[in-house]
């Protein structure tokens, strides 16, 4: 199963340079919220990355992203590996966060998943989600 993950970010191709994959798990439309791990190649590390973005058109909203937060799954339950609290503030259309590298390979049997709470704001108030996709990803131990 790991093997089949870690292919899955080597199949990025043209997505992200040579030395560096990333896929990128999204969610919502007008306010597309979307997870990440990356993966540094050249050193085998793991960073976890979160954006969120106004979609063009409709309503125009301001965005952030905070507590990122990656976790690993050891086979019976979640563990936190890295976290960050990101509190730059609002941004007019993009917000980006993103933790600290890590070494996968400390836990070569586990897979990592990435959750952050995202923010939008119009006149009307501001919503709030706390999200990570259903996936994860594997070690390239």
């Amino acid at each position: 199963m790991v093997a089949a993950l870690v292919a899955g970010l080597l199949s990025l191709g043209g997505a992200a340079p040579a030395q560096a994959a990333v896929s990128w798990e999204c969610t919502g439309k007008a306010v597309k919220r979307c997870t990440a791990i990356y993966w540094d190649r050249s050193t085998d590390r793991f960073q976890g990355r979160a954006r969120i973005v106004d979609a063009d058109g409709g309503t125009n909203y301001r965005v952030r992203v905070k507590d990122i937060t990656v976790v690993r799954f050891n086979g019976s339950g979640y563990v936190k590996v890295r976290s960050a609290g990101d509190y730059d503030g609002w941004s007019g259309r993009v917000d980006r966060g993103r933790t600290r590298y890590f070494n996968p390979c400390r836990w070569p049997t586990n897979t990592f998943e990435v959750r952050a709470t995202f923010s939008w704001r119009t006149p009307a108030g501001v919503t709030t989600r706390r999200w990570g996709p259903p996936s994860a990803w594997g070690g390239p131990c």
